[in-house]
């Protein structure tokens, strides 16, 4: 069982503990910070999952996997502003905290750079910066040794995962 089967099923405690248990038991990954657009347009689906769904999934092992801390941006196309928070959640917590932000973080786009700019002033530069969105945005991070621009419109789950570990 993966992250996106778990949150693509009915909530059963014993089932998230099972796979944040295996994701504990899988290797280590270097340390990372990772952000997960929660722009309006994750809403759209690839494939069967919606991109959040598979972002969040995505992104769920890989905290577990980096001790990484996960931050929820996007922003108000309207007016420039944005939201960008940690969300101290693994599991399914994590899954449900992901689809609020997508409704409390003012709907439009990620504004990745004031995104990375927030996240830089709390943290040292990382091994890797991981950064789901749909690309729908044209600014390219520096803050981390390697960047990980993760497109969740293009690609399953499968192929990300396989592609991320």
């Amino acid at each position: 069982m993966t992250f996106l089967d778990l949150f693509d099923s009915q909530y059963s405690p014993a089932n998230d503990d099972k796979v944040t248990r295996l994701a504990h038991e899988l290797p280590k990954l270097p340390k990372s910070i990772i952000i997960v657009d929660v722009s309006g347009s994750m809403e759209l689906p690839n494939g069967n999952y919606s991109r959040l769904k598979i972002a969040a999934a995505l992104a769920a092992e890989l905290k577990i996997r980096a001790d990484a801390p996960l931050y929820a941006s996007s922003g108000s196309d309207a007016d420039g502003s944005h939201i960008t928070e940690v969300l101290d959640y693994d599991g399914f917590n994590l899954w449900l905290a992901l689809r609020r932000a997508c409704y409390d973080f003012l709907g439009g786009g990620i504004f990745l750079e004031k995104a990375v700019k927030h996240v830089s002033h709390y943290h040292v530069r990382p091994e890797r910066l991981y950064v789901f969105t749909d690309d729908q945005n044209s600014y390219l991070p520096t803050f981390g040794k390697s960047v990980h621009m993760v497109d969740v419109s293009k690609k399953s789950y499968e192929e990300l995962r396989n592609d991320l570990v």
